[in-house]
């Protein structure tokens, strides 16, 4: 007859030989996952793709309170007559609505700026930047951009069959109506080139230029 204390020893001990092994199968999983996230996050920290320039323009946004921002040598909210001290090449105009604008070319890129006028002053409500790159791609520009304001607001794309270039456009809306334009064009098929437009736009000044100017034509309308 079986030992009744003995039969309870090997129940025990089968008892608890199932539970280390749940316990160490438990560890072992624990310790591949924490393997996991570390190779995530080495992946993660390592990723520093090169942007060949196309960001090099831009500073961050302003700790001051105008939350400003620049590209090259032009800022939101900054004076024409700045821009002419700073850059004596800029070339203004004026269309034939009243826009004021001015433009200028350095180390291959479009530099061009829109300003609206309160008196005899004017400030600037719309950057924009325009070059080509042939040493980066989208995601790279758009991961540096992501870096510096975030993931974008929206963004869309679409594909031209025609001439095989797909076109995308990536907003961020930034602090006091500030709002950031990132628009890529590249070849369907290759990332041979990358043609890159950067528009920021204070939406509140823009809004404000471009009502003073509904204002003088309407008013302008109404002498004749």
């Amino acid at each position: 007859m079986a030992n009744p204390a003995t039969n309870y020893l090997d129940k025990s001990a089968a008892v608890n030989d199932e539970k280390n092994i749940e316990e160490t199968s438990a560890l072992v999983a624990l310790f591949l996952f924490s393997l996991i996230l570390l190779a995530s996050y080495l992946m993660l920290i390592s990723y520093n793709p090169e942007t060949g320039g196309a960001t090099s323009f831009f500073t961050e946004i302003s700790k001051s309170k105008d939350q400003s921002l620049q590209i090259g040598d032009m800022k939101i909210g900054a004076s024409l007559t700045n821009l002419k001290q700073i850059n004596p090449e800029a070339i203004t105009g004026v269309n034939a609505n009243g826009q004021i604008s001015a433009n200028y070319k350095d180390n291959g890129a479009t530099f061009t700026a829109w300003f609206g006028k309160e008196g005899v002053r004017t400030f600037s409500h719309t950057i924009r930047y325009d070059n080509v790159f042939f040493d980066t791609d989208e995601d790279a520009v758009i991961y540096e951009l992501s870096t510096k304001y975030g993931s974008p607001s929206t963004n869309s794309c679409n594909a031209r069959i025609t001439d095989g270039v797909r076109s995308c456009k990536f907003t961020w809306w930034l602090k006091d109506g500030m709002r950031f334009d990132a628009i890529t064009r590249q070849p369907i098929k290759s990332a041979d080139w990358l043609n890159l437009t950067i528009i920021a736009t204070d939406t509140r000044l823009k809004n404000r230029a471009q009502r003073k100017i509904e204002g003088a034509l309407i008013k302008g309308a109404i002498g004749n």
